[in-house]
């Protein structure tokens, strides 16, 4: 995974609006901030950027709870990993959730997206021993017993950075463990799209189980769902919602010509590294979404 680009907030979603409503989020958690924190944080990240400012726009607002392989992954043996981990919203959510730091990894490419998390979170000292940031992939095969994973497909930039970051995960699983995570989705076949769009990482239900699949995965799931269902509270308010949500769409997938952002929808996955080589090219199937 290469570290992202800075790159600019979507109309209607500047970082003063971004950053106020995730201090929002994030204080309702639990974290106090001190006077002037907001202020200040808008100094910082004026000056410097932020490389993914979807990451700022989603802060606050860990899926992992919610996600339907969640309870499975809790009873696994072994470490758990978050692959791609931005902020370190899931990382802070199994904190709250009394899962021992012990078992918790997270690594990220981009060392600003790790900060942010620092700086909205304000807790560097208890947690930075939690991330890894590196170019490279760190981890050795099989240590963990579930790898978590949430949005990172849309950044990465190739095809070989894709078929890298399956094979991390399947080599970072123990045998039995489960790799599981959100991603977006889209309704039409590459084959069908604009030549020039690389939406290969934005792909179909069905292409995205395949290529799970080809990288030695089994028993693979998939749920999905509208976008805008999966989006925090505070951007589907008032009306604003589809407006909102597909400004920020729009962002995160600039890089694509070509894109209809009425055409994407939530994957939700979950698969499996085979315990026994008869176990391998199997999977259960998908739902709620083509």
């Amino acid at each position: 995974m290469e570290s992202r680009q800075p790159s600019q907030f979507p109309p209607g979603m500047p970082l003063e609006k971004a950053l106020s409503r995730a201090m929002e989020r994030i204080s309702a958690s639990g974290v106090q901030y001190p006077d002037g924190w907001f202020d200040r944080l808008v100094r910082k990240y004026s000056r410097t950027g932020i490389a993914y400012p979807f990451a700022l726009i989603m802060a606050g607002t860990p899926r992992l709870a919610g996600h339907f392989a969640y309870a499975r992954a809790l009873q696994q043996e072994g470490l758990f990993l978050d692959y791609g981990c931005g902020c370190g919203d899931s990382v802070r959510a199994l904190i709250r959730a009394g899962v021992s730091r012990d078992r918790i990894r997270a690594y990220d490419p981009d060392p600003s997206v790790v900060g942010l998390g620092f700086d909205l979170y304000r807790d560097r000292a208890e947690t930075c021993g939690l991330f890894t940031v590196s170019r490279q992939f760190p981890f050795r095969t099989r240590e963990f017993g579930c790898v978590f994973s949430t949005l990172v497909l849309p950044c990465l930039g190739d095809d070989r950075e894709f078929w890298e970051y399956l094979g991390n995960a399947r080599a970072a699983l123990r045998p039995g463990g489960i790799f599981f995570g959100t991603t977006m989705g889209h309704y039409l076949p590459v084959e069908s799209r604009h030549p020039q769009s690389r939406l290969e990482r934005v792909m179909t239900a069905a292409r995205f189980a395949e290529c799970l699949a080809q990288a030695g995965f089994t028993r693979v799931e998939i749920v999905g769902e509208p976008v805008v269902r999966t989006f925090p509270a505070s951007l589907v308010r008032a009306g604003a919602a589809v407006p909102v949500v597909r400004n920020a769409l729009r962002q995160v997938f600039a890089r694509f010509p070509g894109i209809n952002n009425c055409n994407l929808f939530v994957i939700h996955f979950c698969a499996v590294k085979e315990a026994a080589p008869e176990d391998a090219g199997s999977w259960s199937g998908i739902t709620g979404q083509p």
